[in-house]
């Protein structure tokens, strides 16, 4: 009988079978009918095989019609568990550990039952051990090589006491013996293999682990954590287009630190650092879940707000104002005096391309620093 190795993994997840009403709903239920259909062509040869050893009267028919009858009665009983959902309560959805002593049966019944294939059997039990070893856990694979000859021996005597088949007493020996040596090979070899397994695992992880690393950088600043101009000028192309598609309005606004190259000159850069990081701490606590904030450059930050008129964006504003004041600024760095900022902001406009809203919130908030700064202006639509 054939191995019950797993199919190899395709692109999306997606089991072999592709239709709902053959794998059910459930993804962990398609994955694992998938790999359970991965046994139907080797299954299938295996017992053509077989029919043709009977055709050419080699075999027995009956023999051969129960063993088929075992086999693709057993993977449908399998069916029916996952496609019942009571596989889902087992740690290993695709029930591996079961489909190994399931297959372990079916190769220990061919070899009782026929011996002409006897050696041809006992290669198959090395495949199926070999095949799985790697979704098994350390005390499966232990018991799953001491299964083997055991269920080897039971159903030889079994068919042998019943005038089912005939023995050799020798030669089984001689085989039986080989199926129990495989056990401490097939063990020394699945730890190696489990730790090769966990070493790819590693690597994967920590390549995905540095992906996200890369990414990140790719668009955060590096100061403050907040989104870097780059990605926020995505963004806003995007909340563009959108505006054009939905009719929904959205607002920008340009944030500037009041008077900060006195704070670096009189309390130096690593102090401008603590206070930018602290106002990237500050203000997306108080803005909806929805905003975008990102470092624009330097002591500037520009705020997107998707989905929001002019009225909501102008408390979203007042409410950073009242965070800013609210902050113990001496205690962040001794004598810094209160940190306020300026800001201008307008809605954008469907009809203008990003750089147009750029320029507009640029002008509010020149405005706002010329009429004494801490405070925000609104540039209104044109």
């Amino acid at each position: 009988m054939p191995p019950s190795h797993d199919p190899p993994s395709t692109m999306d997840g997606a089991a072999p079978l592709g239709t709902s009403w053959l794998t059910g709903s459930h993804p962990d239920t398609r994955h694992a009918i998938g790999r359970l259909a991965w046994l139907l062509p080797p299954y299938g040869v295996s017992c053509s095989v077989l029919g043709l050893a009977v055709w050419m009267g080699l075999l027995h028919g009956w023999k051969v019609a129960f063993i088929t009858v075992f086999s693709f009665g057993g993977l449908a009983v399998f069916y029916a568990l996952m496609r019942s959902g009571w596989h889902l309560r087992h740690r290993e959805p695709t029930l591996a550990y079961a489909r190994v002593l399931f297959s372990l049966a079916c190769v220990a019944l061919s070899y009782a039952l026929l011996p002409p294939v006897r050696g041809l059997a006992l290669q198959y039990l090395c495949i199926i051990l070999v095949f799985d070893m790697n979704r098994l856990t350390p005390p499966q694979v232990r018991a799953a090589a001491i299964a083997a000859p055991v269920l080897i021996v039971g159903m030889l005597l079994v068919a042998v006491h019943l005038g089912l088949s005939t023995a050799d007493v020798d030669t089984e020996v001689i085989n039986l013996a080989m199926a129990a040596a495989m056990g401490p090979v097939l063990l020394i070899v699945s730890g190696t293999a489990r730790r090769i397994r966990r070493q790819m695992l590693d690597t994967r992880t920590e390549l995905t682990r540095t992906l996200d690393r890369t990414q990140a950088l790719a668009i955060r600043d590096g100061l403050t954590g907040l989104y870097n101009r780059r990605h926020l000028q995505q963004r806003l192309a995007e909340e563009l287009l959108r505006q054009r598609r939905n009719h929904r309005p959205f607002c920008v606004a340009l944030l500037d630190i009041d008077h900060f190259k006195q704070i670096n000159d009189q309390h130096g850069h690593a102090s401008g650092d603590a206070v930018l990081r602290a106002v990237a701490r500050l203000l997306p606590a108080a803005m909806p879940p929805t905003a975008l904030l990102a470092r624009w450059g330097g002591e500037e930050f520009l705020l997107l707000l998707p989905d929001t008129a002019l009225a909501p964006a102008r408390d979203v504003l007042q409410r950073l104002h009242q965070a800013m004041a609210q902050e113990d600024w001496p205690g962040l760095v001794p004598g810094l005096k209160p940190v306020t900022f300026s800001a201008g902001l307008c809605q954008s406009v469907s009809t203008d391309e990003v750089h147009r809203t750029l320029e507009r919130v640029d002008q509010a908030l020149y405005e706002a620093k010329a009429l004494g700064r801490d405070r925000t202006i609104v540039q209104e639509a044109p």
